[in-house]
């Protein structure tokens, strides 16, 4: 598989080889295998900060609350059960970690399903493309004529993607951290040549 390398006016300047780990051609768990694999990315990310009390961590005296007998009251224990207003949640939420294992060979032909479906639609830009103003780089992105377009670059592209920050209808995300939905579902995928160097199934 081949994505060219393209300069300000669109040319191609050179490609890049991508070889695939395996034959593609079966597509019996292509849709399960992105899926689980969006939810890994995603879920490495995922936090939960709601929290409630059970029983044992409400604070209430021990003290029963009144006498087993004669008073037409129902027998109840202590203050902190979730029947009792004040007293604990029954199956609350906790802080939990959503983030699970996923075998590497799935994750490897996972990738490789994404880089199939992605291909005739990725394009790098060269190295020797720069901008400096905002204007040149929404000339640059209007010759594609695409709606929805996304930008993958690394850490070391900061200068070069600073002109692009404000750019409507363009999603720029780091291509080690970037999830596949997004880019499954754009137009255009571009991608800068550190980025490509990380590119290989979308390295995570």
């Amino acid at each position: 598989m081949e994505i060219e390398v393209i300069d300000k006016n669109l040319k191609k300047v050179s490609s890049k080889k991508i070889k695939l780990t395996k034959d593609l051609e079966k597509k019996d768990s292509e849709e399960y295998l992105i899926h689980i694999y969006n939810r890994y990315v995603c879920n490495r990310f995922r936090y939960s900060m709601a929290s409630t009390k059970g029983r044992s961590e409400i604070a209430v005296t021990g003290a029963k609350a009144y006498r087993q007998k004669g008073t037409g009251n129902a027998r109840r224990g202590i203050n902190s059960s979730p029947v009792r207003r004040g007293g604990a949640v029954a199956f609350g939420p906790k802080p939990r970690i959503f983030k699970f294992k996923l075998n590497k060979e799935a994750i490897r032909l996972a990738k490789d399903y994404i880089l199939k479906k992605i291909s005739k639609k990725l394009k790098i830009i060269s190295s020797e493309v720069t901008y400096t103003k905002t204007k040149e780089a929404v000339e640059f992105l209007s010759q594609f004529n695409k709606e929805k377009i996304t930008l993958l670059i690394t850490n070391e592209d900061m200068d070069f993607i600073q002109p692009f920050t404000n750019i409507k209808n363009l999603m720029i995300d780091n291509v080690d951290y970037c999830e596949p939905e997004p880019i499954l579902v754009s137009d255009l995928v571009l991608v800068t040549e550190n980025g490509f160097q990380k590119m290989r199934g979308l390295k995570i």
